[in-house]
């Protein structure tokens, strides 16, 4: 018998590393967009994650997106996991920056974000398709990974960065 898939549709800005100044974006009002996803970058981090903590505080639902997440030690991703559960984020991703995660990669980084981040915060996971894999990875993260919300993002004819995402439409 197949999942039945819950959606939710809502408006999410996006935001590449903290380089907007706070005081231009506007506090929370539904007439606006209900979150923001946020591209951590390693070489910014803490900043990264204090202006995915000043988004929460204004009243958005925070998607907290680590670039490149296979590069991260443990100890990166339980500062970023401990910033998530702070802040009480809306989701935490893993990034497939580069298209070249495995379904062990996709195990191991759900099975530790699961062990570590609030049940009440969604596991995200957003594939790019460089070896041609973000489908077989993201058909991966939905069948393995049923144990809490998950979120596969994707993007109509996978439009994206490089390679671009996985496609929307096969997801269907």
């Amino acid at each position: 018998i197949p999942k039945r898939i819950n959606t939710t549709q809502m408006y999410v800005g996006l935001y590449r590393g903290p380089d907007v100044a706070l005081h231009k974006i506007p506090d929370h009002s539904p007439e606006l967009i209900d979150g923001i996803r946020v591209i951590l970058r390693y070489s910014e981090l803490q900043k990264s994650l204090d202006f995915c903590s000043s988004l929460s505080k204004k009243g958005y639902k925070v998607f907290v997106q680590p670039m490149l997440t296979m590069r991260y030690s443990n100890d990166d991703l339980d500062r970023v996991i401990y910033a998530a559960n702070e802040m009480n984020a809306y989701a935490l991703y893993f990034v497939d920056s580069f298209g070249y995660m495995s379904d062990k990669d996709i195990h191991r980084l759900f099975i530790y974000y699961e062990e570590k981040l609030n049940p009440a915060i969604n596991i995200g996971f957003h594939a790019h398709n460089n070896l041609d894999m973000a489908f077989g990875n993201a058909k991966y993260f939905i069948e393995k990974m049923q144990t809490r919300n998950t979120i596969v993002d994707s993007c109509v004819i996978g439009m994206g960065q490089g390679a671009g995402n996985v496609q929307t439409e096969l997801l269907i």
